[in-house]
C-alpha cells in the first residue's frame, strides 16, 4: 500500500498520453474482438490524441484493467514496442538527432521527468564490453503491474536504440529481477535473450555502439528539440528539476566523504526540512541520490588500478567491505573484484 505522502505525490504526477495509446494498440492486437473493458474506442474517447499528458493514476488503472482482462498474455513487451522515439515527442526527436547514443542517453537523463518522476529512474555504465542501462522501479510498484512496467521499459529502450542506430542490434539481453511469469510470448515485440531472477532490471548491449555516429544526427535540429524539451518541462510544471541537478552537483565525494543533508541544505540556503520536502515533491530522496552517487563513484574508482577494493569501499563510506560487496552486487550483478577484472581484460 502507498503511504499518504506517496499517494499524494502519485496523484499529482502525469505521464505522456502516448502510454495510453500504446496500451490501446497492444490491446487491439491481443484482443481483436475488443472484448476487453474498456474498448479501444472508449479509451480513444476518454484520452484523445490532442491531450499531451494524463494523470499517472488513470494510466495505472488502465493497466490494471488490461492485466485483469488478459492475465496470461505477455503484453508488456508489446506495449513497449509501441513506444519508439517518435512516441516521446520532443524528447524522442532530440534522441534521434543526437550525435551518439552517449549524448542521447545524457539528454534522456536530463529530461527524464517528462517520462516519469516517481515511478522509475535509470543510470547506465559500461562493463565487460557492454553498455548496461539499469532501471530502478518504485518499490510501491508490485505484482503484475511491476512486471508489465519492466517489460514495457526494456522493449521501449530496445526499439529506441535500434531506431537511433538505424539497424538491429546483433546481441542484447534483458535482465529481469523476478521469476519468469507464465505468459504467452509477445506478438509484435522483437524480444531476444531474457534472463530472469537476476539482481537488477537491465538492458544490455555491446558497448561499441555507444560512440558510434548516428545516421540522423543533426546539431541544428537537436538544439531546437532540446529547447522544446525545456519548454515542455516548464509547461508541465517539471522545471524544478534544477534543484535536483544542483543537489547532484553538490553530492560529490570529498576528503570527508559525502556531504550530509544538512550540509547540502546550507549550501542551498535552505533548511534541511525544506530541502527534504522539495526533493520529495520531485520524487527524490537524499538516500536514493546518495546511493546513485556511490554507484557511479564505485564504478569510477574501481577503474583506478592503484586503489584496492577495500580502499574503494572505505572511500565510499562502507566500513564493512562485505556490505560494499553486497550492495555492489545489487547494482551490477557481480562482485567488485569481478567487475574490476572484466573492465581491465584486454579487448
Amino acid at each position: 500500500m502507498l503511504s499518504l505522502d506517496e499517494q499524494s505525490l502519485w496523484h499529482q504526477e502525469t505521464v505522456p498520453i502516448q502510454y495510453v495509446h500504446a496500451v490501446v494498440a497492444t490491446a487491439t492486437v491481443w484482443d481483436a474482438d475488443h472484448v476487453i473493458a474498456p474498448s479501444p474506442q472508449a479509451l480513444h474517447e476518454r484520452f484523445p490524441m490532442h491531450v499531451d499528458r494524463i494523470p499517472l493514476v488513470d494510466f495505472i488503472q488502465l493497466c490494471f484493467q488490461v492485466i485483469h482482462s488478459l492475465p496470461q498474455q505477455g503484453i508488456g513487451y508489446d506495449v513497449g514496442w509501441h513506444l519508439p522515439p517518435s512516441a516521446y515527442g520532443n524528447l524522442g526527436y532530440a534522441m534521434l538527432c543526437s550525435e551518439t547514443l552517449r549524448e542521447s542517453v545524457t539528454i534522456m537523463r536530463t529530461y527524464w521527468p517528462l517520462i516519469t518522476k516517481t515511478v522509475s529512474a535509470f543510470d547506465w555504465y559500461e562493463q565487460d564490453k557492454q553498455c548496461v542501462i539499469n532501471l530502478t522501479l518504485n518499490a510501491q510498484l508490485t505484482g503484475p503491474l511491476r512486471i508489465l512496467w519492466a517489460q514495457a521499459s526494456m522493449a521501449s529502450w530496445h526499439r529506441c536504440i535500434e531506431a537511433m542506430l538505424g539497424h538491429t542490434l546483433p546481441r542484447f539481453e534483458y535482465w529481469m529481477d523476478f521469476a519468469e511469469p507464465a505468459q504467452s510470448p509477445p506478438q509484435k515485440a522483437n524480444v531476444g535473450n531474457v534472463q530472469y531472477n537476476m539482481p537488477a532490471i537491465q538492458f544490455r548491449f555491446p558497448a561499441r555502439y555507444i560512440d558510434q555516429p548516428l545516421p540522423m544526427a543533426n546539431p541544428t535540429s537537436l538544439a531546437m528539440a532540446v529547447e522544446n524539451c525545456r519548454k515542455d518541462m516548464h509547461l508541465n510544471g517539471l522545471e524544478n528539476g534544477e534543484l535536483v541537478a544542483r543537489v547532484k552537483a553538490l553530492l560529490t565525494l570529498g576528503e570527508e566523504g559525502y556531504p550530509s543533508l544538512d550540509t547540502l541544505a546550507d549550501h542551498l540556503n535552505l533548511s534541511s526540512r525544506t530541502l527534504r520536502r522539495r526533493l520529495s515533491t520531485l520524487g527524490y530522496g537524499y538516500k536514493s541520490m546518495l546511493d546513485q552517487a556511490r554507484r557511479q563513484d564505485a564504478i569510477r574508482l574501481l577503474n583506478v588500478p592503484s586503489l584496492t577494493v577495500q580502499q574503494v569501499s572505505e572511500l565510499l563510506g562502507y566500513s564493512d567491505p562485505a556490505s560494499f560487496n553486497r550492495v555492489f552486487r545489487q547494482w551490477t550483478g557481480c562482485s567488485p573484484q569481478r567487475f574490476r577484472l572484466q573492465t581491465t581484460e584486454p579487448a
